[in-house]
């Protein structure tokens, strides 16, 4: 990592933790408290309270994630997938041939979209959502989530990215899927996969 980008991360974390100190200090005030209740999450007794707010904090972000039933039939094709909507918009690389199905038969899955509400990069997703089970979606479970529920308008808040079995651009970058809002309809777009932070988007995820 370049010290450039180093610092620029320096810069963002420190600007996200006044943020929070700010809010929370406001929180304490408006229920009586003082900068003296503060300064206490700094001791040993205040080890237990930053605990329950981590557990607070985690808790809160479970009951926000979504899941929704998928089934996946791979013996159909792509068009078979998306036919289910109609899409406003379709990548032309978006094909069978550089995102080929990784299952067999027809399986039913849940599909859980995480979203981390902070900058995070893709190496970094994943390991997240290891950790609770999950594994990213595969292309082709992200394309039946979004035929197979289309009054949800899933990705008309954030976008949607399937960040398994990304496509490697010949000489160029690796791309995955991800849903979009296109126009006042919906695209099945790429993404570049790299190592950048996202903070705008849903990650699809699937039980382990």
């Amino acid at each position: 990592m370049s010290s450039q980008k180093e610092k620029a991360m320096i810069v963002r974390g420190a600007g996200l933790l006044t943020s929070i100190f700010s809010n929370l200090q406001k929180k304490v005030e408006e229920f009586g408290g003082s900068e003296k209740d503060i300064h206490r999450l700094t001791t040993p007794e205040g080890e237990e309270t930053i605990g329950k707010l981590a557990q607070i904090i985690v808790d809160d972000g479970r009951k926000k994630r979504i899941s929704f039933p998928v089934t996946v039939d791979s013996s159909q094709t792509l068009h078979q997938m998306t036919g289910a909507y109609p899409y406003t918009y379709i990548n032309s690389d978006v094909t069978l041939e550089h995102f080929p199905k990784k299952g067999q038969g027809k399986r039913q899955i849940e599909v859980t979209l995480f979203h981390f509400n902070r900058l995070i990069s893709s190496d970094n997703a994943i390991a997240e959502m290891a950790t609770e089970g999950f594994r990213p979606a595969e292309p082709e479970e992200l394309i039946n989530l979004s035929a197979q529920h289309p009054g949800q308008d899933l990705q008309k808040e954030l976008p949607i990215v399937a960040i398994n079995s990304p496509w490697q651009y010949p000489n160029g970058p690796q791309y995955v899927v991800c849903l979009i809002r296109r126009d006042a309809g919906r695209g099945l777009e790429l993404h570049w996969l790299k190592d950048d932070l996202h903070v705008g988007w849903h990650f699809a995820a699937v039980c382990k």
